[in-house]
């Protein structure tokens, strides 16, 4: 048997891991050399993909997966986003988590392998700081569940250009995104410009020092959150209860709570709104994005449901295909 000090940080982490495995796979790097690393580790998941539709590309894409998963000898399960679905994050994250959800129950199998790294760690890290929203753990939790479903992500210690090194050595295949050179996105921005720029000034490479501090972050504020996440098992939440709790606590809990309901990104002030419900008479309703509401009624928290989501669509994402064709 091989020991653990001898395998790869990428193989390494995977040791821990249950037999019993779906994995998230798009058909980019970070995804297809996840995939190889299990495949090397001898883990057999079921692998899925998720056709969003947005793009021509988008059914070649699902059909290189699919091939994929049939060169592996491994099962493959795919989800496609209904037609005049909006084309936002918000709405592409929506619809992969339910998809996610039903292959979960479909197979009976409640873990989710995903491949984000340290580098989109740091990348969410400072979005939130940017838009000034905090969040209940500062970044992205290496294990996470939700209904049921358990979302790892094994890599978020290992940097990109460790999973390029893999995969480079490894001879894989990969779809490219041409958009990640286009720094009009924020997280391309941070990419491509704003990290570059400190390091070069500061004398020293930024990124470790902003993973330690999201890292630093996460642990003081998970330990508020777990004595307020009991009640994120209610639809209606008791008011009573959330006044018992620090201001720290009752903020932390909203994002959660808000976030579990698919109302994601909330910002500062509502949250702060909201807070002010618990222990104001008034307002006792505060509006959230798209036409829905928290009301406050009989002592209890709770969320309206307005009309349906609009948002406008993003611009088209050219993907280019590294290497040579599937």
């Amino acid at each position: 048997m091989i020991s653990s000090n001898s395998l790869s940080p990428l193989l390494a982490s995977l040791r821990t891991l249950p037999d019993a495995l779906m994995i998230g796979v798009s058909g980019g790097l970070d995804s297809c050399s996840l995939l190889h690393a299990l495949v090397e580790s001898r883990k057999k998941p079921i692998i899925l993909h998720f056709n969003h539709g947005w793009r021509k590309e988008s059914a070649r894409e699902a059909l290189a997966v699919q091939k994929l998963a049939r060169s592996y000898q491994l099962p493959f399960y795919q989800g496609k986003a209904p037609r005049h679905t909006p084309q936002t994050e918000n709405a592409a994250r929506i619809l992969r988590d339910r998809f996610f959800l039903r292959a979960s129950r479909r197979f009976k199998c409640p873990h989710l392998l995903l491949a984000h790294h340290a580098n989109d760690q740091i990348e969410t890290f400072l979005l939130q700081l940017f838009r000034g929203t905090g969040s209940h753990g500062i970044g992205m939790e290496s294990h996470s569940e939700r209904e049921g479903l358990i979302r790892l992500r094994p890599w978020l210690r290992i940097w990109k250009k460790e999973i390029q090194a893999y995969a480079l050595e490894k001879k894989l295949l990969w779809f490219e995104d041409a958009t990640n050179l286009d720094s009009h996105h924020h997280r391309n921005w941070i990419r491509n410009e704003l990290l570059p720029m400190l390091s070069t000034r500061l004398g020293r490479e930024v990124p470790p020092l902003l993973l330690r501090t999201a890292t630093i972050l996460r642990d003081q504020t998970q330990s508020l959150l777990e004595e307020v996440s009991p009640l994120l098992a209610f639809e209606k939440i008791p008011i009573v209860a959330l006044k018992k709790r620090s201001l720290a606590q009752q903020r932390l809990f909203i994002k959660s709570w808000l976030q579990k309901q698919e109302i994601s990104d909330p910002s500062f002030e509502r949250i702060e709104a909201i807070t002010h419900m618990i222990t104001q008479a008034k307002p006792a309703k505060i509006n959230l994005p798209a036409g829905d509401f928290v009301r406050r009624t009989n002592g209890l928290l709770w969320i309206e449901r307005g009309a349906k989501k609009i948002a406008l669509p993003q611009k088209k994402r050219n993907v280019k295909l590294r290497k040579k064709k599937f």
